[in-house]
């Protein structure tokens, strides 16, 4: 099983990403630099290394597999700078929703502070299913 994140962060993120090795000694590592609107897909694969942590395995964009450091990974979730993919619908429907109240309740102020928000999760939402529909 696995599960789907996004790059929620404008400025991207870093991740520390284990190549090969199964000792501290041995172990190829290089940080990963990933933008906004990458999808990670998190896989139920994990490597421990002595001395290092958890490494689990990730798929960004379709593309490329890379054991990732689980601390980074819950740093990132905690300081949202990804989310869930089902956040990120979530949140597009009750964007939606606060956009028809706006409109129902004609106040143009919020109309205007929520199409804004809005806009901006189109433009994920549309490049995250792009990428999930490139499979």
């Amino acid at each position: 099983m696995s599960t789907y994140f996004i790059v929620f962060n404008a400025d991207g993120l870093k991740l520390a990403c284990l190549y090969y090795g199964n000792k501290k000694d041995n172990a190829i590592r290089n940080i990963e630099e990933t933008k906004q609107g990458d999808i990670f897909e998190i896989m139920d694969v994990g490597k421990f290394i002595v001395g290092m942590g958890w490494y689990i395995l990730v798929t960004i964009n379709n593309k490329q597999s890379v054991f990732a450091s689980i601390r980074d990974l819950e740093e990132a979730m905690e300081s949202k700078k990804i989310q869930p993919l089902v956040d990120l619908e979530l949140e597009h429907c009750y964007l939606k929703y606060q956009i028809d109240r706006a409109l129902e309740s004609k106040n143009k102020e919020l109309f205007m502070n929520v199409i804004k928000r809005y806009k901006d999760f189109t433009i994920l939402k549309e490049k995250s299913s792009s990428m999930l529909f490139n499979i």
